[in-house]
């Protein structure tokens, strides 16, 4: 998931803070295969296509509520940073 926030001046209609942050939710491990030559490929996206699949409505809604609340909790953690001059 992944957001972004612009805080303007009113005034001036000038962007007086912005930030941008994304956060990643695993669904479980995930499994990397290699085939041939150089090539590294993992198998992640389709085993989590098939954990998506698998999940019913409310567990969707729920890992993206999750997902939404930490995206969220970055943005107000840096903001708060900002301001104090950490």
């Amino acid at each position: 998931m992944r957001a972004s926030i612009r805080i303007i001046d009113r005034k001036s209609a000038k962007t007086v803070w912005l930030n941008s942050e994304s956060y990643r939710l695993p669904l479980k491990d995930v499994v990397i295969s290699y085939f041939g030559g150089p090539y590294v490929r993992t198998t992640a996206s389709v085993v989590n296509l098939i954990r998506l699949l698998d999940m019913k409505d409310d567990e969707i809604k729920y890992a993206i509520d999750e997902l939404a609340k930490e995206v969220g909790f970055e943005h107000a953690e840096t903001l708060r940073e900002d301001i104090s001059g950490e």
